[in-house]
């Protein structure tokens, strides 16, 4: 997957909303605060403008695939793992406590 794979716009699940560019920058809206545990409180309604970029991923995903990419935000200051294909891509990182297992995804949205 490449960078140009990734442009688009994403809906999250709990909450967020979220535009990757192709010129590299990105905006978020609607992003989840989370507690220590995971759980998410009321999103943060600011809307954050940052840059993106993806690099080789390292580690293996919660479905047991390795994740070929990662993504990092530089506005949010979070890092997805990238999954999917090209056609119907999909971030997701782990929020709160790793035992409980509790995560932030988004996908792509038309």
């Amino acid at each position: 997957m490449t960078e140009q794979d990734l442009v688009g716009q994403y809906a999250g699940s709990p909450s967020g909303k979220l535009e990757l560019k192709a010129d590299g920058t990105m905006r978020a809206t609607d992003w989840p605060q989370y507690d220590g545990s995971g759980r998410n409180s009321k999103p943060d309604r600011r809307e954050v403008r940052g840059t993106w970029r993806i690099w080789p991923g390292s580690h293996t995903t919660p479905h047991g695939n390795f994740a070929e990419r990662d993504l990092e935000l530089t506005g949010t200051k979070d890092q997805f793992a990238v999954s999917g294909s090209r056609d119907n891509p999909y971030l997701y990182r782990g929020v709160g406590d790793p035992d409980v297992c509790h995560f932030h995804e988004l996908k792509r949205v038309e």
